[in-house]
């Protein structure tokens, strides 16, 4: 059994099951407050420690795992959503670099590419961009950055998880379609669709 790192006060056999409470059980909008009543109880004891929980690291390891765990099954189940998005952003924009931003708010995930270095609207979460911008680039085609966003009270979280592949298959793949010459025939969203589908089947076994 492990314990639920942000409110400290759920226990899980799994990260399946953890999953399986933070999206259908509940505890998705009780965590919160959950954590706040345990760090109340905790602190008032000892005030000195609120000075250095207030600096804390607020990702830690297991939170961590656990975001990279729902990132990596939301992705899964809406990667041709993704795949799409993609190919419509290097359509737009010849040659321009990206990322996929995966906001989660209100119990649902909203899917969008950017430029990188580029934030919606007026947020900014200190991504260090060339930094991304760099391994992206050394990775010749095996990476894609994907930016998880999590609102919650007090603001929003935010952290990078690259998408790794086992080759360039599936970036060659999007640049193809991106580049094909547009058609006017019963067929083409039939044959789109197809080259797709078998860009899921290339990215079978990536991680995150």
């Amino acid at each position: 059994m492990s314990r639920r790192s942000a409110c400290q006060t759920m226990y899980y056999c799994s990260a399946a099951c953890q999953l399986v409470d933070w999206r259908a059980g509940g505890h998705k909008t009780k965590c919160a407050s959950l954590r706040t009543s345990c760090e109340q109880s905790f602190f008032s004891s000892y005030p000195i420690l609120m000075k250095i929980a207030d600096h804390a690291d607020p990702f830690s390891s297991r939170k961590l795992s656990f975001m990279r765990f729902i990132l990596h099954d939301d992705y899964l189940a809406h990667r041709c959503e993704v795949f799409c998005r993609q190919i419509g952003f290097m359509k737009q924009n010849p040659g321009g670099d990206f990322y996929t931003l995966f906001w989660y708010t209100e119990g649902k995930v909203d899917i969008d590419v950017h430029a990188i270095g580029e934030y919606p609207e007026t947020y900014d979460w200190g991504v260090d961009w060339e930094y991304y911008r760099r391994r992206k680039a050394q990775s010749k085609g095996r990476m894609d950055l994907h930016l998880m966003v999590i609102s919650q009270l007090g603001g929003t979280e935010a952290r990078m998880f690259p998408k790794r592949s086992r080759d360039d298959s599936v970036a060659i793949g999007q640049r193809e379609i991106a580049e094909r010459p547009y058609r006017v025939a019963e067929d083409e969203a039939e044959e789109i669709e197809r080259l797709v589908l078998a860009l899921r089947d290339k990215d079978e076994g990536c991680i995150h």
